[in-house]
């Protein structure tokens, strides 16, 4: 037999034989169900902590877009909350006063959106989320309730809606979603940083 063919049949063997051994051992135990594996329709969200301060500088990245948000005490020393949005997928932008209202156009077409602040101490904010885009033949609406708490060492913020609705029309269909998100945003610094120091 000439060596190439030698050599070449013994590389066949070698190839086959891990694959054959793989197929006699004894399959693995399946992973149980109530592992976190399994519940990707829940995500994990960080616990409260006690840890930092509200003031500074928070941020918040997701495939779709940018969020900031500013947090200040008032001179009654509860915390005010200013927010500011980008999307990445369509020519949708704005950014409130610090009464957490901001007016906007998308398309030509007046939007709004506001974020109050209803319960305030040193470590939780609750508050309502309301943000209403509309055209003639379609539109969207977010309400919802809210709580906002400091997270890990103090330097994440979880805000987690313990209340939410989107509402999606497109001319006769209307589309109602109802899942609360969690949202963890990131302290990027201890001051009222601009838009453009955030490192998003």
């Amino acid at each position: 037999m000439p060596a190439m063919a030698r050599r070449c049949g013994a590389l066949a063997i070698l190839s086959v034989f891990p694959c054959a051994q793989a197929l006699a051992q004894p399959p693995r135990e399946r992973l149980p169900r109530d592992l976190p594996l399994y519940r990707a329709a829940e995500p994990a969200v960080p616990v409260r902590t006690d840890a930092g301060v509200w003031d500074g500088t928070w941020y918040y990245v997701h495939r779709d877009g940018w969020m900031a948000m500013w947090i200040r005490r008032a001179k009654d020393a509860k915390p005010e909350v200013k927010l500011q949005y980008l999307s990445l997928i369509a020519p949708e932008a704005f950014e409130t006063d610090w009464n957490g209202k901001a007016t906007y156009y998308l398309v030509g077409q007046p939007a709004t959106f506001e974020i109050a602040l209803d319960e305030r101490t040193d470590t939780t904010i609750r508050g309502t989320w309301k943000w209403d885009v509309q055209f003639e033949d379609s539109g969207r609406t977010e309400t919802g309730t809210f709580t906002l708490y400091r997270a890990s060492d103090g330097r994440q913020m979880v805000l987690k809606f313990d209340r939410w609705e989107r509402i999606i029309r497109r001319r006769d269909e209307v589309k109602r979603y109802s899942r609360p998100p969690a949202w963890t945003f990131v302290k990027a610094s201890k001051r009222l940083v601009l838009w453009e120091e955030i490192p998003f």
